[in-house]
């Protein structure tokens, strides 16, 4: 798997600024799932601390943005009135 994502990594590297290197990386890790960062991180040399930051900041800004203050009060509510991606993450935030 090292040698697959290390190969993909190279071909692309000549045209990737760093940037784009960060946004590969994390596209990258989180196809793979658990354990993609360290993967990833291992295979390419880049840093999990470089690659972790872009993937929680995809994981907050897929939603429809922020939620106004009165809507925090009570439990998030999986009644469909919220997107799923801003469930997901302010029931990981709320932990």
């Amino acid at each position: 798997m090292a040698e697959g994502i290390r190969r993909a990594y190279e071909a692309l590297l000549p045209e990737m600024d760093e940037r784009m290197r960060r946004q590969w990386a994390a596209a990258e890790a989180r196809r793979l799932g658990y354990g993609g960062v360290t993967a990833v991180s291992r295979a390419v040399g880049i840093s999990r601390t470089t690659i972790e930051p872009v993937l929680r900041n995809w994981i907050c800004r897929s939603g429809d943005g922020r939620a106004k203050r009165r809507e925090f009060a009570g439990p998030v509510a999986d009644d469909g009135r919220w997107p799923r991606a801003t469930r997901n993450c302010l029931e990981r935030w709320s932990r």
